[in-house]
């Protein structure tokens, strides 16, 4: 059972997500989902902080002159969150005996699993960024 079962995760429209963010002085995370981790981890690390956020699916980063004349501020965090989840999987190889199973590192879900280690690598990173940001508990 997931802990963050019974918080509902909210879809807001944009123009009103960022004029409550200016009333309320608090910048709005967008994270790039490069792939499913990286999507669960910021869906992850919204729900426990409770977090506004934008995520991205389209492998490039949001549009610089849509979200200036939006109002948003861009910080770029893309290089962070990659460098999390690299980083994570190049220890986690590193650290594998010779006689490993492949079926238990990968995609098991398992503790060990090197896929869920780089995941909660980048939900650390995500939820950094969105203390600095001001965005917990706001959503």
């Amino acid at each position: 059972m997931n802990k963050y079962e019974n918080i509902i995760m909210v879809l807001v429209k944009f123009d009103e997500l960022i004029k409550d963010a200016e009333k309320n002085n608090y910048a709005v995370g967008y994270f790039e989902a490069r792939n499913l981790e990286t999507f669960l981890a910021v869906c992850n690390a919204a729900e426990k902080m409770r977090s506004p956020v934008i995520i991205g699916f389209s492998g490039l980063d949001f549009p610089n002159y849509v979200a200036i004349k939006k109002g948003v501020r861009k910080i770029n965090i893309g290089k962070a969150i990659k460098e999390a989840f690299f980083l994570s999987l190049k220890s986690s190889c590193r650290q594998l005996s010779k006689n490993y199973n492949p079926y238990n590192i990968v995609g098991s879900g398992l503790e060990n699993d090197i896929l869920v280690i780089a995941q909660n690598a980048v939900q650390q990173v995500v939820e950094k960024y969105m203390v600095l940001f001001g965005s917990v508990n706001k959503a």
